[in-house]
């Protein structure tokens, strides 16, 4: 979770670069999205597309690795930001820049979704739908999408880390407790495709309903309980368990998936707090979920 290093482009210089290499678009208006997201300033291109500008160069790996990989999938259960194009560094961003589809819509604050009629079911049809991918010529989960549905017991460190810096205000013991009976609950029997960073600033909402999934930066063939941590990360108990009666999966899963909120909610809560505010409530709440025990 690096921080920014680069400098946010104006609108005007967003409109060169596109011009510039991509001249059938050169006429589309051009307007800042403002966003709480920390890997790419996010610039709405005419109607039906959008900019992404890396702010690190962490972010352009990530960048690549969704341009690779997300136009090979077919069909998923939600609209995807698939990308379109990706442009060569150039004046305005020292990194490759990305334009994909816009999704219109709006994020909304974590435990919304549990308002929202039928959010749990779309929710779990999308990730079924992940889940048969084919995972041929797999991009297994590693460093290169930091681990995101690799073995828990990798996180074991950063984890406990970070349950020494947020002391303050997260009971330790009962954390570390829910962690450990995640990593007892196995390996998973087999990896799936994962988006790798499934939280509410990464769904669309239009109308009450889901409407779409961005950022699949952290894409990655892995233990497919790394996104079902969205059910902490999203809902409230009442949907949380409309969620899990969707999924269908077993006992071992459910922990583990436990294990993923926890862990990843603990990370950023230490390092978001003081820094993104916005971010950091996500993450609270997401720890307090999974703490309720529900």
């Amino acid at each position: 979770m690096p921080e920014s290093v680069l400098a946010e482009p104006p609108g005007a210089a967003v409109r060169m670069m596109v011009a510039g290499q991509f001249p059938a678009w050169e006429m589309f208006s051009v307007d800042r999205v403002a966003s709480t997201g920390t890997d790419n300033y996010l610039y709405r291109l005419g109607e039906t597309l959008a900019v992404r500008i890396p702010k690190h160069q962490k972010a352009e790996r990530f960048l690549l690795r969704e341009a690779e990989w997300l136009p090979q999938f077919s069909e998923l259960a939600l609209p995807v930001a698939a990308p379109v194009a990706v442009g060569s560094p150039c004046e305005g961003t020292l990194w490759h820049w990305g334009v994909s589809l816009w999704i219109d819509g709006q994020t909304v604050d974590a435990g919304a979704f549990s308002e929202m009629d039928g959010a749990a079911a779309q929710l779990a049809g999308f990730l079924k739908s992940l889940r048969a991918q084919d995972v041929g010529n797999a991009l297994l989960a590693g460093p290169d999408n930091e681990f995101r549905g690799g073995a828990l017991a990798q996180w074991r460190q950063r984890t406990l880390q970070a349950l020494d810096t947020v002391s303050d205000e997260v009971d330790q013991a009962g954390a570390a407790a829910v962690f450990d009976r995640a990593v007892t609950a196995g390996a998973a029997p087999e990896v799936r495709w994962i988006h790798g960073d499934l939280h509410p600033g990464n769904l669309v909402v239009t109308n009450d309903r889901l409407a779409g999934v961005i950022d699949f930066g952290l894409m990655a063939v892995g233990d497919p309980a790394c996104d079902v941590k969205a059910a902490w990360w999203c809902f409230a108990p009442d949907g949380r368990e409309a969620f899990r009666k969707a999924m269908d999966i077993d006992e071992a899963e459910w922990d583990r998936a436990r294990g993923w909120a926890l862990c990843t909610a603990l990370i950023a809560l230490a390092f978001y707090r003081g820094r993104n505010e916005p971010l950091a409530d996500m993450c609270r709440f997401a720890v307090k979920q999974v703490l309720s025990g529900v």
